[in-house]
């Protein structure tokens, strides 16, 4: 509790002293209440005497507003980036960030301080120094790739989004760190169809009226398994005195 004393008079009244008041921050949204401040007269002004006199109390009113701190919420989670070719690996996809706070006039707006990525996958910020209120979206606030390091078959990884809560509009201070989260993140890899012929090059010796054929044996190279694509042929044209199908 706070207290003075030997406060001077003087004139004008230019002596002053101060002491705090507060007011309680356990719950967002307006607060008001009250200080009483008791005055005493020390009575050191009258030789002999020194009696203390009470005096009229004061009432001091006290109201402020108190406001939570923004809360991200990355959705959807897993975020599933689909199928991709290990030889082209541009699969891409993005997540959309809502402040969840409450909607009551009481809550800070929401930032985004820092993405990352666990190895295979790349995550950047789309928000900038965008702000989003209580119980708003951004549509596609964090962008989502495929970095290095990936293989064939299901590859699976994190992103790592450090929210902020900006008091700037409020009034309540500068920017400082929230909430953080953790969204799954997986794509599935596939090796490209290898295509593969033998004997090459084909060599036929034939009499003039002869048919001159000779079968090719067709492989796909490609790694055995269930992540690698088919292979598909056929024949787009001949030159010279090449044919095929049998046919010169």
């Amino acid at each position: 509790m706070g207290s003075f004393t030997g406060l001077q008079a003087t004139s004008p009244a230019t002596a002053n002293t101060s002491i705090s008041v507060g007011m309680s921050t356990a719950a967002a949204g307006l607060q008001s209440g009250n200080v009483v401040l008791g005055f005493v007269s020390d009575g050191t002004g009258i030789a002999g005497d020194g009696t203390k006199t009470l005096l009229s109390n004061q009432n001091v009113a006290v109201t402020g507003n108190v406001f939570r701190l923004a809360t991200g919420s990355a959705s959807p989670d897993p975020l599933n980036l689909g199928n991709f070719r290990l030889s082209s690996a541009t699969a891409t996809g993005s997540l959309d960030i809502k402040n969840s706070a409450a909607n009551d006039g009481s809550s800070e707006q929401l930032g985004i301080q820092s993405v990352g990525a666990s190895a295979g996958f790349t995550a950047s910020s789309n928000l900038g120094a965008t702000r989003i209120n209580a119980q708003a979206t951004s549509t596609g606030a964090v962008g989502v790739g495929l970095g290095s390091g990936l293989v064939a078959g299901i590859n699976t990884g994190t992103v790592t989004i450090q929210y902020l809560s900006d008091g700037t509009v409020s009034g309540t201070g500068a920017p400082i760190n929230s909430n953080s989260q953790n969204v799954n993140v997986n794509a599935t890899g596939y090796n490209m169809a290898v295509g593969s012929t033998t004997p090459t090059p084909v060599v036929l010796n034939a009499r003039v009226g002869d048919t001159a054929t000779q079968a090719l044996t067709v492989a796909n190279t490609a790694v055995a398994g269930i992540y690698s694509e088919a292979l598909n042929a056929n024949f787009s044209g001949a030159t010279g005195s090449a044919g095929h199908n049998g046919v010169a």
